[in-house]
């Protein structure tokens, strides 16, 4: 008898074939009340495995954010047992930049958990607008590196970096969300896997090649997150999910501007090194190199107002901070059945009366006040 097949994703993979898989539309929760405790009010995203809704918790009269596990995933026992134990494994990351998981639960409509809701935006939504400040992106990705650092000596990889994971609170605060969302999608370390899970884009060589996830993965993925807040586009972006793993697997990144310091620079190529030994030790030591080069970024910026041009805009402002890389639309190439990426998408653009609302498609989710969404 052949092998069984599995569900990876969107697709079903096994016996060396890939089959389409089409899945019903999830219900919309909104007006539930999970276990007569958590009110689901509108939904706010939507990814793989869930919906994200704006809920409240009845009991502490507090805002949160509810995830709620598509059912044909809760159809699978081994995958829902999965789930919780890494929902309470996550739920114990005790640090101010990670978003944290305040419960779990399994009501009549799915496995669930609660999650903080963050006032803010995304790291996402904020790159929209192009490249940030080379200071700017210089201590987001610090900040980044201590959260990650803090959840690997607790032995949990995210294995998902991505901007859309990132959530920049209207208080300053720096935030990663979704941990554990890709292990989920690979399954148990027990369980052969025919899924690369993780996000194309920042996905590093490793995983690309199905090798299990370590403290260099995520080390990869916050280069390639940093390379786009500084060039305002990752370093690899066209063709299908294939190709782009093959161009993590083999290519330089396209050259940053020499508007970056050196420092920062340097930074970044040890990042995005191909081979984990070559990147840093750990997210701790990333974070101190990144630190380090305060002085120069702080000198570089103040250089630039110096130089600012009476009309406000900055000497070549308005062109690519990047060097050799065209511009043109990201294609959306059909994804090769030799692969099957299991990753969250960014959830669509929530519009209310008074305020703009988003969430990433796991439990890390934000709520903007007023201003563009």
């Amino acid at each position: 008898m052949g092998e069984r097949p599995r569900r990876a994703g969107g697709a079903v993979v096994g016996a060396g074939k890939e089959y389409s898989l089409v899945m019903p539309r999830a219900p919309d929760l909104a007006g539930c009340a999970l276990d007569e405790r958590y009110e689901i009010h509108e939904m706010l995203g939507e990814g793989t495995f869930g919906r994200v809704y704006r809920g409240a918790d009845r009991r502490l009269g507090r805002a949160v954010a509810v995830k709620v596990i598509k059912p044909w995933w809760a159809e699978d026992s081994a995958w829902v047992e999965r789930f919780h134990r890494e929902a309470r494994l996550l739920a114990r990351l005790n640090d101010p930049g990670v978003v944290q998981i305040f419960d779990i639960g399994h009501a009549e409509e799915g496995p669930y958990y609660v999650a903080e809701l963050v006032p803010g935006t995304s790291l996402a939504e904020r790159l929209e607008s192009g490249a940030l400040a080379c200071e700017q992106a210089r201590e987001i990705a610090e900040r980044m590196c201590r959260a990650l650092a803090s959840a690997h000596r607790q032995g949990v990889m995210h294995c998902d970096v991505k901007p859309a994971n990132v959530l920049l609170g209207d208080d300053g605060s720096v935030k990663v969300g979704d941990f554990g969302v890709a292990r989920l999608a690979e399954g148990s370390s027990q369980e052969p896997s025919a899924t690369i899970a993780g996000t194309p884009r920042y996905m590093s060589p490793e995983q690309a090649r199905g090798r299990p996830a370590t403290a260099a993965t995520d080390i990869y993925s916050v280069g390639v997150v940093l390379y786009e807040m500084l060039a305002g586009r990752p370093p690899f972006q066209s063709g299908s999910p294939v190709e782009l793993a093959l161009c993590h697997l083999q290519d330089p990144p396209p050259p940053l501007s020499s508007r970056v310091p050196p420092r920062l620079r340097a930074v970044v190529e040890r990042a995005l090194a191909k081979d984990p030994a070559d990147r840093f030790r750990d997210c701790e030591e990333m974070a101190e190199v990144l630190h380090e080069a305060r002085t120069e970024t702080e000198r570089a910026a103040a250089t630039a107002r110096t130089a600012r041009r009476p009309n406000g805009s900055s000497p070549g402002g308005g062109g690519t901070p990047l060097q050799g890389v065209a511009d043109g639309e990201l294609s959306t190439a059909a994804i090769s059945p030799a692969f099957s990426f299991a990753a969250e998408s960014l959830p669509p653009r929530i519009s209310t009366r008074k305020r703009n609302t988003r969430a990433s498609s796991g439990g890390a989710v934000w709520r903007r006040s007023g201003g563009r969404a």
